[in-house]
């Protein structure tokens, strides 16, 4: 069996690696980053220039690595995670290598909750990091500068080391101050809305194991886990600056008179269908695929089995199941995104497969990396929603984006932007043809179908625009057509 996990798991790590590597050969573009953002909605109020959250948090982070202000780009959300993507545009000129790391420490501190707490055996484990490396929804963030990935990383180490305080007498201290400081990186990840929750869980878990007076260093060390990524604004500005600064985002996110629908975490987990707040239009996620719906059966049995045991309690099961229910209720109530799951889909693997206790099972399970697989594939050769957005608006900055390695190395940038317009040769081997073809002195058409071909790290794709309207074209002369 362990043969075959082991075949089975190098199998897909392969595919799924291939199939993403086109992020470690991205380039960050400082410059266009920084016209991107003053020229996006962030910047320009009703700007049609649209910047999304992980673009912006790139370029927060880089801004970071070269003047540190935290409070004006993105001032809204905390710069640890941001640093590392800044720090990798800026050293490695490829923002998305932090991802990836982000990615291998979730593994490491999973494969370490398992086999220790959870008993795990070698297929187990094998399986658990299988699972959560072939999660859609983060292989999603993995190509991606978003802050879900890193913060269950985090959250995940600081359950390592709180759980490592209560087991290992000689090194209680530093243990449960290291995980303090985890806590504190990840409420520095993202608005620490989770956090209450979470420090509710660990004095109930310092309690089981008779160190409830240990709470203060647990909490310091959280806090200075908090101010540590800030602390060259701390010297330079000061404390109360500073927490002037938080106090405008804790406002930022509570004055939020955003009504959300109530219980689409639980629509969305089991039927892959998500409404949201602003657009009010039911759509299909693409990343779903049943995993999500199983959790949550799983979270509910497992619950269900450690208040029913009559033997004694595991207290690091306790402590996950208090964190993970409570934030799980909250999320009921605000404004949800799918990709708030990431938070919980390498435990709910953690509780499918402690739940499941024969192992030919366990390969039934395979359907759920196998399916993800199937969609990167299919996802390499149909255009992003965003890529179709850009060609029909004319958006060419973020167009160029879409461009292969090689057709970036013709021609750049700004020469593609500054033309604005699409010829045969500029866009070579792509091409632009059309279904008129000029035999008279001069042709007038009142509509012309134009076939447009791009090539882009995901593939050739096909897009077929009508374009209404008077053109002369001479006999002989080159199309050259404004899209």
């Amino acid at each position: 069996m362990n043969k075959i996990a082991r075949l089975i798991a190098v199998l897909l790590l392969i595919v799924v690696t291939w199939f993403q590597r086109h992020i470690f050969f991205d380039t960050f573009d400082p410059k266009y980053a920084h016209d991107h953002y003053s020229m996006s909605q962030w910047a320009v109020p009703l700007s049609s220039r649209i910047m999304g959250d992980a673009d912006l948090f790139t370029y927060s982070g880089y801004s970071l690595t070269q003047e540190f202000k935290p409070f004006s780009v993105n001032p809204e959300t905390p710069v640890f995670a941001k640093l590392f993507f800044g720090y990798s545009a800026f050293l490695f000129g490829n923002q998305h290598l932090a991802s990836p790391l982000f990615l291998l420490l979730l593994l490491l501190a999973m494969d370490n909750l398992a086999k220790s707490y959870f008993k795990f055996d070698t297929t187990k484990r094998i399986f658990l990091a299988l699972f959560i490396f072939c999660s859609a929804e983060i292989q999603e963030q993995v190509k991606l500068t978003l802050l879900d990935l890193p913060q269950v990383a985090l959250f995940a180490w600081h359950l390592v080391f709180l759980f490592k305080s209560a087991r290992n007498n000689k090194n209680t201290f530093k243990n449960l101050a290291i995980a303090g400081m985890f806590l504190g990186f990840m409420t520095a990840t993202k608005f620490g809305l989770y956090t209450p929750f979470i420090i509710l869980a660990d004095v109930w878990y310092l309690f089981k194991n008779k160190q409830l007076k240990l709470t203060p260093l647990l909490l310091i060390s959280s806090i200075t886990g908090y101010l540590l990524p800030y602390l060259p604004v701390l010297v330079s500005d000061g404390l109360i600056s500073f927490l002037q600064a938080q106090k405008w985002t804790l406002n930022f996110y509570l004055s939020s008179d955003v009504i959300a629908p109530i219980g689409m975490l639980i629509i969305t987990s089991f039927t892959g269908l998500n409404r949201g707040w602003v657009d009010t239009n039911w759509q299909t996620i693409f990343t779903w695929n049943g995993e999500w719906g199983l959790g949550i059966i799983a979270l509910l049995i497992t619950i269900k089995d450690w208040f029913k045991s009559k033997a004694p309690k595991n207290s690091e099961l306790g402590a996950i199941l208090v964190s993970l229910s409570l934030i799980f209720l909250l999320l009921l109530k605000i404004p949800f995104w799918p990709r708030y799951l990431i938070f919980f889909i390498p435990f709910f693997w953690l509780f499918v497969l402690n739940t499941i206790k024969e192992k030919r099972v366990l390969l039934l399970l395979l359907v759920f990396p196998l399916i993800t697989t199937s969609k990167l594939v299919l996802q390499s050769y149909m255009p992003p929603t965003d890529y179709l957005a850009f060609v029909n608006s004319g958006a060419y900055e973020e167009l160029y984006n879409y461009f292969s390695q090689h057709f970036k190395s013709e021609i750049s940038r700004e020469e593609f932007t500054a033309k604005s317009i699409l010829e045969y040769e500029d866009l070579h081997p792509s091409s632009i043809e059309t279904i008129i073809e000029s035999e008279t002195q001069t042709l007038k058409t009142t509509e012309q179908i134009i076939i447009l071909t791009l090539k882009s790290p995901f593939g050739e794709k096909i897009i077929r625009k009508k374009y209404y309207g008077n053109m002369n074209m001479a006999a002989g002369e080159s199309l050259r057509l404004r899209i």
